[in-house]
């Protein structure tokens, strides 16, 4: 993959790079990785809190277990509209039953 970024940015990767004792391919993943990993969390989030899907499949869809989605959802101070925490711990309850 080829892309084009602006020099400002191509002189931080270059930066962290040499911070980090690697090379720039290996820093340009890492923070795509992060990027990813973000945007799918707040994704989920979204329709987590519009109720389009359940806490469970939101862990699932962003690739993280339950805990991690509820401590970022905590660490990110995200409303979540009209979902109580009555409708929080019932989801924890069913996606427990359904495993068990």
């Amino acid at each position: 993959m080829n892309t084009r970024m602006p020099i400002t940015i191509i002189n931080q990767v270059e930066d962290i790079a040499k911070e980090e004792q690697t090379d720039k391919s290996a820093i340009v993943r890492k923070l795509l990785n992060r990027a990813i990993k973000e945007w799918k969390l707040e994704k989920v989030a979204n329709m987590y809190k519009e109720k389009k899907i359940t806490l469970e499949k939101s862990a699932e869809i962003a690739e993280v277990s339950v805990r991690e989605l509820i401590n970022y959802l905590k660490e990110k101070e995200l409303e979540i509209g009209n979902l109580s925490a009555k409708d929080i711990a019932e989801d924890i309850r069913h996606m427990y039953k359904r495993i068990a």
